[in-house]
């Protein structure tokens, strides 16, 4: 049964954000500590007032990014202005400058930058393509499958029926002969383009698409044309699936620094160090708001944040990149990504009590 309408999907950051393995047992949170660290790593390293902030104004927001009241799954908290690494701290421990750490579902917003730069070289044709002409053997014989667009995927709205609390990792072993296929043998449960139902089956077939047009994994698509580009050559991306398909929505692994440098690029539109690495037109439009929802909207893969003229990689656990192109900010929140029900969340709305607070710390 198909079926047209709208439903708000649960937010990430909304899950729960502590640890289920060993942060129960882990020791409290070190001193505060926001000086950024002088290394060979492409960062450029500024001072809080130089980059135009009350320096009193941006350690208030520290401290309490380090209380052991808040944030008590976090690990490090970056800011950056202008370009420049102004403030830097690691509340848990100073080796975790170093932790290539899972950014859950922060890696759609990559696999977002990833399909723009396949576009821009014409390894697709466009948005509006229907996946069926790049995978048209996975489609079983439901019709109204064909309808399904590139664009349907990048706004969640491919109409096939995934509940990710439901529809867990379990396919990934489950299904060796084809993830693709097993995704899309689901019941289309709404037309396409019609209900935004925030899942991971979208971007996971966006990445077998990629797969097929690059004819290699999407990682080391990536690899040559994101990552590398970027000077992140130490990163680790979760087993794809048994079919070779790399994990299109979860999975990623990065330092703090290189996810920054990420969400740098997304601030500069696509460019680094004054190269253009994505399609500056890419960026402007999968950061404005397509699929609305109740307290913003989603672009492609990017989650729009109206009321702080902002945009935002969210993941599972508090992997954040928030970026306010107006303010020429970017701040990146990395916490520890594995969570049950029964410990301290973090939500949404906290972390945006912190982004106020920086926010205010910059002199006008």
């Amino acid at each position: 049964m198909v079926k047209s309408g709208w439903r708000a999907p649960v937010i990430v950051m909304a899950l729960a954000l502590v640890a289920s393995s060993c942060l129960g047992d882990a020791p409290g949170k070190i001193d505060l500590n926001m000086t950024p660290h002088q290394r060979n790593d492409g960062w450029e390293i500024s001072t809080p007032a130089v980059e135009g902030f009350d320096p009193a104004g941006l350690e208030k927001a520290y401290r309490l990014f380090f209380s052991d009241d808040n944030f008590q799954t976090a690990y490090s908290l970056l800011v950056i202005r202008h370009g420049k690494l102004v403030a830097e701290g690691y509340c848990r421990d100073m080796g975790d400058i170093d932790r290539l750490n899972n950014i859950k579902s922060a890696t759609k917003s990559v696999t977002s930058m990833i399909t723009g730069i396949a576009i821009n070289e014409g390894l697709i044709g466009s948005v509006n393509d229907r996946v069926y002409d790049y995978i048209p053997e996975f489609f079983d014989d439901d019709l109204g499958k064909r309808d399904i667009t590139i664009h349907n995927l990048l706004t969640m709205r491919s109409g096939l029926k995934w509940d990710n609390g439901v529809d867990n990792y379990d396919w990934l072993v489950n299904e060796p002969a084809s993830s693709l296929r097993y995704m899309l043998s689901r019941e289309l449960e709404w037309t396409p383009g019609t209900y935004f139902n925030y899942s991971d089956l979208n971007p996971h077939i966006m990445s077998g698409i990629l797969h097929r047009v690059t004819q290699r994994k999407m990682q080391d698509y990536a690899n040559e044309k994101l990552l590398a580009p970027l000077g992140i050559t130490d990163f680790f991306w979760e087993e794809y699936a048994p079919d070779k398909i790399t994990h299109g929505a979860f999975g990623l692994y990065l330092k703090p620094r290189d996810f920054a440098k990420l969400g740098l690029l997304a601030l500069r539109w696509g460019a680094y160090n004054e190269k253009g690495i994505v399609p500056t037109s890419w960026m402007v439009r999968s950061t404005q708001a397509d699929a609305n929802r109740n307290e913003g909207g989603y672009g492609y893969y990017w989650w729009v944040r109206p009321d702080y003229r902002a945009f935002a990689a969210l993941g599972h656990g508090g992997q954040i990149l928030y970026v306010v192109p107006g303010e020429d900010l970017l701040i990146t929140i990395t916490a520890n990504p594995y969570t049950n029900q029964d410990l301290v969340a973090i939500s949404l709305h906290d972390a945006e009590r912190l982004v106020h607070m920086i926010l205010d710390s910059i002199k006008r």
